[in-house]
């Protein structure tokens, strides 16, 4: 059956027959079959590469051992000074690779060894010595101790984690030689029983993986508590503390960690150079490649968007304008022009008139009839009882219209004096552009933005944007609720100041769904290249996806940010009661009825004084009047008598 191992070894035949016969059947080379097949049987190896020693004719594999491995993997033979494809290393998930060591041993005859190990430093590999420890001498056994404690360091400096080795006749003496990194660099001599590769990282015997904190929130969170002492917390602190825990290591900060100062990619990558810390409690998105930095698992997937204040109230004087610019207005417009048009029609088809009496007539219809008939105004009309039923039906049309008009215009102007208007909110970047808005960035972030717009768009980006210095400044600002400008906001951060103005009276800012610099950022954490935990981390990682501690961390970054006086605590709450409703507490209600009760009375006794004065008054007022009215009378009895009396006489 042609498989890929058969198709990769007839492939790699001009190499295999490219080393002399010699090479491969010197007589007393050790067969290793034995640790081979104990690699295989703990690990499933898909594919070996041979690596000959440089500059000398033996070999330590036979042509028994070659075939013997070729016979359902695939085998590649290289020579030291070989280029070997990264594509070994990437593509076969187990991967052993096979070393015969020189008798003269340099670093430099390794490089093939380490173009073969590409990015993967967990790759295994097996050192064979074509020598023999039990028989050798004490001289020998010194140089092959030597030998063996400098490959070793040589390996451990370009980090490689699972390295052993083994002499011509290990079956015999019964050992293998390894070296481990924890809790310091040491060399082991283990019995052939125990496994070759175990999970080394499992257990790191109390090593100190040392991290420096970025104060990104709510990835990383540092303060001081009341004793002044500093206190680190947050979703990535948790998860590294948790991966430190797990095995049986300890996160550390060898580096003196001061709150409130971000720590940016140009204060840690130096530290990555020069090997102080391993990794970064922190975030870092795609940078590309960069000789001193990796990056675990993807974590999340954020978004990085823009935080815009909400709308201030609109003054009581433009509401009207609000109302004439809505649907109301424009409902209003058209009920004006179709009766205006409709009336001026009909009175055009009774009657002639010329085209400057039409205008006349549709402009008086318009002013005078119609707009004080929609509005509500009272207006008077006339027409005869001859008039047609289309017009009467007009006006009461018309009529019917104004009292609606007139209600919606009256409910609408105390509903929104009574709860006061705000500006529409931005909802695009057009909108955005011809507010005049500002939206304030950091120094940090700014040099993104060309990752994410091209060059037109960034043009008038920077019109828009205010770039602020401090990192930390513009943070506090954040989370601080008491500025009223727009900025930059990554979403896990959203989430928090979200969930904070839910207790608030009213939020104070708020985001848009089409205002945004990008979306689906994918987040990693920041390690030292080709670190021995990379694998590791990136499975603890992936474990914390799978049974939820991402979630739960994510959900506790607010409790933590309370917990670090983060957020603006400043702010008035809303105070919510939680008590039952009893009747004391509506004593309030029976002080107002007393209060009304007692003044209703004294209005009733003040009416009655005043009713019995009025009446007194009346009273004297008629007597007085009868008294003034007789004397008038007996006057006037007095004039008509002594009238008489001339007459007569």
């Amino acid at each position: 059956m042609l498989t890929k191992a058969n198709i990769l070894l007839i492939c790699n035949l001009q190499l295999l027959f490219a080393y002399p016969a010699s090479n491969w059947t010197v007589p007393g080379v050790s067969n290793v079959s034995f640790i081979v097949e104990k690699i295989n049987a703990e690990r499933r190896i898909n594919a070996f590469v041979i690596i000959n020693a440089y500059d000398t004719s033996e070999s330590c594999l036979s042509d028994e051992d070659v075939r013997r491995l070729s016979a359902n993997t695939t085998v590649k033979l290289l020579r030291p000074s070989s280029k070997c494809s990264n594509s070994s290393g990437d593509d076969n998930r187990e991967l052993l690779l096979i070393r015969c060591i020189p008798e003269n041993f340099k670093p430099e005859l390794f490089e093939a060894m380490i173009g073969c190990s590409a990015r993967k430093r967990d790759i295994r590999m097996l050192f064979i010595w074509n020598s023999e420890y039990a028989t050798a001498t004490i001289q020998s056994r010194l140089k092959l101790d030597k030998q063996q404690k400098l490959i070793f360091e040589y390996c451990a400096e370009m980090n490689l984690l699972n390295v052993i080795g083994i002499y011509r006749d290990y079956l015999s003496e019964g050992h293998f030689y390894t070296f481990s990194y924890f809790p310091d660099f040491h060399l082991e001599r283990k019995p052939l029983s125990e496994d070759c590769f175990p999970d080394r990282i499992s257990d790191l015997k109390g090593t100190a993986i040392r991290c420096i904190p970025d104060q990104i929130h709510p990835w990383s969170i540092v303060w001081a508590d009341h004793n002044e002492n500093v206190q680190i917390s947050g979703f990535l602190t948790k998860l590294l503390q948790q991966f430190a825990t797990r095995n049986n290591g300890t996160l550390t900060f060898p580096v003196t960690v001061v709150p409130n100062r971000f720590v940016g990619i140009q204060s840690w990558l130096p530290l990555f150079q020069n090997n102080t810390i391993d990794m970064v409690c922190g975030i870092i998105g795609s940078l590309g490649e960069n000789p001193y930095l990796d990056e675990s698992a993807t974590i999340f997937l954020v978004d990085w968007i823009i935080m815009l204040p909400i709308p201030q109230r609109m003054a009581d004087s433009e509401v009207y304008l609000y109302m004439l610019n809505s649907a109301l207005g424009l409902f209003l417009l058209i009920l004006l022009f179709v009766f205006s048009f409709v009336l001026t029609l009909e009175s055009l088809l009774l009657q002639r008139h010329t085209k400057r009496e039409g205008c006349l007539l549709f402009i008086s219809f318009l002013t005078n009839t119609v707009l004080r008939g929609v509005i509500g105004q009272p207006s008077s009309l006339r027409f005869p009882h001859s008039v047609r039923l289309l017009k009467r039906f007009l006006y009461i049309t018309l009529f019917v219209s104004g009292i609606f008009m007139s209600t919606f215009i009256s409910a609408s102007l105390q509903s929104y004096l009574t709860s006061s208007l705000r500006y529409p909110r931005i909802n695009s970047f057009a909108e955005l552009r011809r507010a005049g808005m500002k939206v304030k960035i950091s120094s940090y972030e700014y040099p993104l933005l060309p990752t994410y717009f091209g060059p037109k768009s960034l043009k008038w980006l920077e019109r828009v944007f205010t770039v602020v210095p401090s990192f930390d400044e513009l943070q506090n600002q954040r989370i601080n609720l008491k500025n009223r400008f727009a900025t930059t906001i990554i979403s896990p951060l959203w989430s928090v100041v979200s969930r904070y103005q839910s207790n608030l009276p009213q939020p104070a800012f708020y985001t848009s769904k089409d205002i945004y610099i990008s979306k689906g950022i994918p987040i990693a954490v920041p390690i030292q290249k080709h670190s021995i935990y990379k694998k590791a981390l990136n499975k603890m990682i992936y474990n914390a996806h799978s049974v939820g501690l991402t979630q739960l961390w994510s959900n506790q970054v607010y409790d933590d940010m309370l917990a670090a006086k983060k957020l603006n605590t400043t702010v008035n709450l809303v105070s919510r009661r939680k008590e039952q409703l009893e009747l004391r507490d509506l004593y309030w209600l029976w002080w107002l009825y007393g209060v009304g009760v007692l003044l209703s009375t004294l209005v009733f006794f003040a009416e009655l004084w005043y009713h019995k004065r009025s009446t007194k008054k009346a009273n004297q007022s008629e007597e007085n009047e009868r008294v003034e009215q007789y004397e008038l009378n007996m006057q006037t009895f007095r004039r008509v008598a002594l009238r008489r009396q001339l007459r007569d006489y």
